[in-house]
């Protein structure tokens, strides 16, 4: 009877899992449904906000974004002859960026940058141009043909800026990690 008894119990197991199986099959291929269009939903809102941050970064390495008409005296520094410019956040934009990124986010940031900073610092002063380190919200790039007025404070602004000047052309922003390869090519540019 022992005998018996084992193998009902086994067959009965093997019913048992035969009839509910098709029910967790269902149950498990609508909670992967459910998990891959959560997953495709988030993968879409990552996309819209990667090509937001893309849009960002393009639109913080034009020119004009950063452009305005007239500044009150004594508020900018004056810029001429070839530099690299190093524009730092001022406390405003810190504490800007720490309420929109979060001050764990944003500490990391600004670590990043002082360290990419610290390196392109070092390289212009190897190659022997000016360096000019902007405390003030708006420079003054004197051009040879007039003056353009650039508001570190602009919409567009990442908060940390490189740019590249030299007075026979536009200004030119760029990502501070970039400047070795940046900068020979703005130069030159001039030599052509």
């Amino acid at each position: 009877m022992k005998k018996s008894g084992w193998v009902a119990g086994l067959v009965l197991g093997v019913v048992a899992i035969l009839v509910a199986w098709p029910a967790q099959v269902s149950a498990a291929y609508f909670i992967h449904a459910a998990s891959v269009d959560s997953l495709a939903r988030a993968t879409d809102s990552l996309r819209i906000a990667d090509s937001l941050d893309n849009a960002r970064y393009l639109a913080s390495r034009v020119v004009e974004n950063y452009l305005v008409k007239s500044v009150m005296p004594g508020t900018c520094i004056n810029v001429s002859g070839n530099a690299v410019v190093l524009a730092l956040p001022d406390s405003a934009q810190i504490e800007d960026m720490k309420h929109r990124k979060g001050e764990e986010n944003f500490y990391m940031m600004a670590d990043d940058a002082n360290w990419y900073f610290t390196q392109a610092r070092a390289f212009a002063n190897g190659q022997g141009v000016r360096v000019v380190e902007s405390p003030e919200r708006y420079i003054r790039f004197g051009t040879n043909s007039s003056a353009l007025l650039f508001d570190k404070h602009a919409k567009a602004s990442p908060g940390w800026l490189v740019i590249l000047f030299r007075p026979d052309g536009m200004p030119k922003i760029i990502n501070a990690v970039d400047i070795q390869t940046e900068y020979p090519k703005y130069f030159a540019d001039k030599d052509k």
